[in-house]
C-alpha cells in the first residue's frame, strides 16, 4: 500500500514552520479523530495544544538554564518548621511574582545557616516556572563579570543583557569585601537595575554613597548599612524575625523622611 503523498507534503510544510511536534503527530492524530468523530476543528485542536504543550516545556527548560542555579532548590523543600519565624505565606506570595510588576526589592536579612540561599533560589526556580526571567548570581561572581566588563570596554553591553532578566538574585551580598572600584561597579549594575525597570522613577534618588559604602566595608557594617536603608525607604511588609531571617519588601519610587512621611 503506497502511502498517501499528502501526508508527505504536510509533514514537509509543519517541519518548515518548525511546528515539530505537529510534524510527529499529525498522522496519529487524524486517525484518533477520525475513529472518535472529532471533525476537523477538534483534529486542529489536538494538534495545536500538543505543539504549545512541547513549546512551553522548551521555554521552562531554557529560562531555568538561563537563571544559571548552581543546584535545584524548590519553596516545597524547605522546612519551614525549623525557622518557624519565616513567614511560608509570605513567601509563597512572593512567588506569584506581584512585587516584579510594583517593581518592589525583596531583601533576606540574617546569619549564616539558615537558608537564605536555599528560599531565594526556591523563589527564583517558582517564578520561573511562573513565566519570568530570574538570574542567579554571587555577589562575587556578578562583581567579577563587571570587572572583566568594564577592562573589556563591553560594560555597557553586559548592563544591557542583564536588563532581558525580570528578575536578579543576588546572593551573599556582604559576605566579602569589595575593593572601591568594584564597589562602585556594583553601584552602577543596581542604578541600571533601577533606571531601566523602573523608568518613571529619577535615578539621582539613589546614594551612590551608601551602596559603595556597603559593598567595600567589612562584613559587620551590613547592619548599619541596612539600619540607614530602614530609615530612608519605608517596607510595605515589615517582619521582625529575631536572631534568624528578615525578610523586607522595599517599595520603588518613594523616599521616606526619618519619620516614616513620604516625600516623594
Amino acid at each position: 500500500m503506497t502511502e498517501d503523498p499528502r501526508k508527505v507534503v504536510v509533514a514537509s510544510y509543519l517541519k518548515q514552520l518548525r511546528l515539530t511536534r505537529m510534524a510527529t503527530d499529525c498522522e496519529a492524530l487524524a486517525r484518533e479523530a477520525e475513529q472518535r468523530g472529532l471533525g476537523y476543528l477538534g483534529y486542529l485542536q489536538a494538534l495545536l495544544e500538543g505543539e504549545l504543550a512541547q513549546r512551553h516545556e522548551q521555554q521552562l527548560r531554557q529560562r531555568l538554564k538561563a537563571a544559571a542555579f548552581p543546584y535545584q532548590k524548590r519553596l516545597e523543600d524547605f522546612d519551614f518548621s525549623l525557622i518557624p519565624c519565616v513567614s511560608k505565606i509570605r513567601l509563597l506570595e512572593l512567588a506569584q511574582g506581584a512585587f516584579l510588576g510594583s517593581h518592589d526589592n525583596v531583601l533576606f536579612i540574617g546569619p549564616s545557616g539558615i537558608g537564605k540561599t536555599h528560599l531565594l533560589m526556591g523563589l527564583g526556580r517558582a517564578l520561573c516556572l511562573a513565566g519570568y526571567r530570574v538570574l542567579f548570581r554571587p555577589a562575587v561572581t556578578l562583581a567579577t563579570e563587571l570587572e572583566v566588563a568594564h577592562k573589556e570596554l563591553r560594560l555597557p553591553r553586559l548592563l544591557a543583557n542583564y536588563r532581558r532578566f525580570d528578575l536578579i538574585l543576588v546572593d551573599e551580598l556582604g559576605y566579602l569585601p569589595f575593593a572601591k572600584p568594584t564597589a562602585e561597579l556594583l553601584f552602577q549594575f543596581f542604578s541600571d537595575r533601577y533606571v531601566y525597570r523602573n523608568r518613571t522613577h529619577r535615578p539621582d534618588r539613589l546614594n551612590g554613597k551608601e551602596v559603595a559604602q556597603f559593598c567595600y566595608s567589612v562584613r559587620l557594617t551590613i547592619h548599619l548599612t541596612f539600619t540607614r536603608l530602614t530609615t530612608r525607604y519605608k517596607p510595605r511588609y515589615k517582619h521582625r524575625f529575631p536572631s534568624l531571617l528578615c525578610l523586607k519588601t522595599f517599595p520603588s519610587g518613594k523616599r521616606f523622611s526619618r519619620h516614616g512621611r513620604s516625600i516623594a
